[in-house]
């Protein structure tokens, strides 16, 4: 997969993320990153990956408007193998793997990571995110920014006061 094919893919899977925190009200929904280290974890369904979809498609559907409680029960009933389990608002990454079937058809499959428990919180999108992206939450840089930052300035207070 190229990384176009990766960015159109993140895209389209956090515009559905979008839509269900939205939608099922929920306040907790993270936005995902593509994770190339975890495609190795990716189950391959093969070539009968229709019926799979056709299953997890039908669980989809049977969602509500502004029912985070059966998000959850959703969540607990479709497994972390398949990509609906992307749909855990606490999932930050994602991994998928293509394949082309005899038929000439394309196939894949994608799952959402690290492991989760399925913590649905209800409330308007984003408003439990330190930084909301219109209803999804944005991993935030700055407590990196902030540590990276307190390692300096102590180093330059030991350097400095070495010399005194």
């Amino acid at each position: 997969m190229s990384d176009d094919e990766k960015e159109e893919l993140v895209d389209f899977f956090n515009q559905i993320r979008r839509g269900m925190a939205k939608e099922l009200e929920v306040s907790n929904m993270h936005r995902l990153e593509y994770d190339e280290d975890m495609e190795s974890k990716v189950k391959d369904f093969g070539c009968k990956e229709e019926n799979v979809q056709k299953y997890l498609k039908e669980k989809a559907q049977n969602l509500k408007k502004g029912d985070a409680d059966g998000l959850i029960k959703f969540l607990n009933e479709v497994g972390e193998d398949t990509p609906l389990g992307c749909f855990d608002p606490e999932k930050t990454t994602i991994a998928c793997i293509g394949k082309k079937c005899e038929n000439g058809k394309e196939t894949g499959n994608c799952i959402c990571g690290p492991s989760g428990k399925g913590d649905v919180k209800k409330g308007k999108a984003g408003s439990d995110c330190d930084d909301d992206d219109d209803g999804l939450c944005k991993k935030s840089a700055s407590s990196n920014f902030f540590i990276f930052g307190t390692i300096v300035n102590m180093v330059l207070f030991y350097l400095i006061a070495s010399f005194f």
